[in-house]
């Protein structure tokens, strides 16, 4: 009798948090009247997100032919306005760039280092011009506009090319080569060193800053549950070791 009376409460306590779920989903759902068009076919806790398929920019484009230059989306737990033509870019970041400028706070960076939305990259508003002055004022003491800059530049592309030259002539991946030579120009300026493209600390700090901004902009910036989810399915540890690591190179 009472385990026959625990599992009815057990069923009833699993039902009753079923039901709030889909209830706040509902809620948090609806699409207030005055918001760009949307589809209809939102699905509780995903949204839109099932209809994206494996080509998102062939949906977008034909969202955009049919509810226009700017719609709405329900991206998992989050809406999103889509903007798609130039001009309606135009007027929303610069004409009325008081009302569009402030960014969202990525949530897989904001886990480990919150500060960094305070900064000139991703801050907003008032903020953001006190960051854009200051910041302009060290980097023309560390030579942004000066002859400094530019031999630096100049330095790092002497070891590019050379490092194209080792291929003969045939095809390679410029990809990790370009990137470890625009950070060396960063901290060459910064730190006054450059690191050595076979250098296997550096390559790896590369290859983790790519795997971050992968990360950091898939599926795991919809909702910060699913970095709970068993067997890491959305990499959400795998960014919190890359962060970790890439943050701790620098110190």
């Amino acid at each position: 009798m009472f385990e026959t009376v625990l599992s009815y409460f057990e069923t009833s306590n699993i039902l009753a948090a079923v039901l709030l779920l889909l209830v706040t989903f509902y809620i948090r759902s609806r699409q207030p009247t005055n918001l760009p068009p949307s589809p209809e076919a939102a699905l509780p806790l995903i949204g839109h997100l099932h209809l994206l398929g494996k080509n998102p920019r062939r949906r977008f484009k034909r969202w955009a032919q049919e509810y226009g230059d700017v719609f709405t989306l329900q991206m998992g737990p989050q809406r999103n306005i889509f903007v798609n033509t130039l001009e309606a870019m135009k007027e929303a970041f610069i004409k009325k760039a008081d009302f569009f400028s402030d960014q969202a706070q990525n949530i897989v960076i904001a886990r480990h280092v919150p500060n960094f939305f305070h900064g000139i990259i991703s801050s907003s508003g008032s903020n953001w011009k006190a960051q854009r002055t200051t910041s302009l004022a060290i980097l023309r003491n560390f030579g942004m506009g000066k002859n400094m800059l530019a031999e630096k530049i100049l330095e790092e592309v002497s070891f590019y090319t050379k490092e194209l030259a080792k291929n003969n002539g045939k095809p390679c991946d410029i990809h990790y080569l370009t990137n470890m030579s625009v950070s060396n120009v960063i901290s060459s300026i910064i730190f006054g060193k450059r690191f050595e493209f076979n250098d296997p600390k550096f390559i790896k700090q590369i290859e983790m800053l790519n795997d971050l901004v992968k990360l950091s902009t898939g599926v795991l910036v919809l909702n910060r549950s699913l970095y709970y989810l068993p067997y890491d399915l959305f990499k959400g540890k795998k960014a919190d070791t890359s962060i970790l690591c890439f943050a701790q190179f620098y110190r």
